[in-house]
């Protein structure tokens, strides 16, 4: 116990003078380097100089190096060992211990924040889910709901009540299309689209003409026909926008003597549903910024 209980005061007192000096002992570079690199060092060159005080003596108590002949005493050789040694075989310790803790932290913090991202995903989707349902879309449409990141969007959450549409195809989405007009004018509407089914060739043009390339329009997961985005801002404080909501359908502007595409009603419902969406997308960004630290520390 009394061993015991050394050993754990000699270790948290290594680990002290290491983040002092971590703190005040040059560039952090180099700082990293000498914490990483300079234990080994130390134990590898004093236990070979250990080694040689032990075993490479000759008759008179002297070790001989080879190729320059310097001639040393192996007790005085020993002396010179044991400093470079025991501290290296300490902070050794101390290092991988702390490895060990930081691995186990990223791992805890990891699965949190997955944890916490597929939690907000549910939420975003439900909230996507109350919206369509309240506008009564079918099948045949879409909602999605991008976050801001950087310099481009990624997706939030979508939603539609068909399940093969719930999709994506890309990890990032540029500033393009109806998502890029939205999210520099505020609200953006495209409608009557070409049928993709019977004039591919017409549809890709007008994608084309939207700023989105042939090689992207194919590869969507819904070739719609119309769009709606919103941007989602908070006029009332200032704060920056943070993100858009865009509508899609895959039907004709109308469908059955109903329009499913309407611009002022789907407006309507974004302003009521803007406060919510703009805590979602606050709590998406925040959760995408930590998993980008975890990233960056393991």
């Amino acid at each position: 116990m009394k061993r015991d209980r050394l050993l754990t005061g000699a270790s948290a007192a290594l680990s002290k003078v290491s983040n002092w000096l971590g703190r005040h002992a040059g560039p952090p570079a180099m700082w990293r380097f000498m914490r990483d690199w300079a234990p080994w060092a130390a134990t590898a060159i004093g236990g070979i100089l250990m080694g040689l005080s032990g075993a490479a003596a000759n008759s008179s108590g002297e070790v001989v190096f080879p190729f320059v002949g310097w001639q040393v005493d192996h007790i005085a050789l020993a002396w010179v060992a044991v400093p470079l040694l025991l501290p290296g075989v300490a902070f050794t310790f101390v290092n991988e211990r702390d490895r060990v803790i930081g691995r186990m932290r990223l791992r805890r913090e990891s699965e949190k924040a997955q944890l916490n991202a597929r939690a907000v995903a549910r939420l975003i989707n439900s909230q996507l889910d109350i919206i369509c349902s309240s506008l009564g879309h079918l099948s045949t449409e879409r909602v999605t709901l991008f976050v801001r990141v950087n310099s481009h969007f990624e997706v939030a959450g979508r939603w539609s009540a068909h399940p093969g549409l719930r999709g994506k195809t890309r990890q990032q989405y540029p500033e393009e299309g109806c998502l890029g007009e939205a999210w520099a004018q505020g609200k953006s509407v495209v409608v009557d689209l070409p049928d993709p089914k019977s004039d591919l060739e017409a549809w890709l043009k007008k994608q084309a003409a939207l700023g989105v390339s042939s090689e992207t329009a194919l590869a969507m997961t819904m070739r719609s026909r119309n769009y709606a985005g919103f941007r989602i801002d908070d006029p009332r404080t200032g704060r920056d926008p943070s993100g858009v909501v865009v509508f899609e359908s895959e039907l004709g502007l109308a469908h059955g003597g109903k329009q499913q595409i309407d611009p002022i009603v789907l407006e309507k419902a974004v302003d009521d549903e803007r406060p919510r969406l703009r805590v979602l997308l606050d709590e998406k960004a925040r959760l995408i910024e930590a998993e980008k630290r975890v990233e960056a520390q393991a």
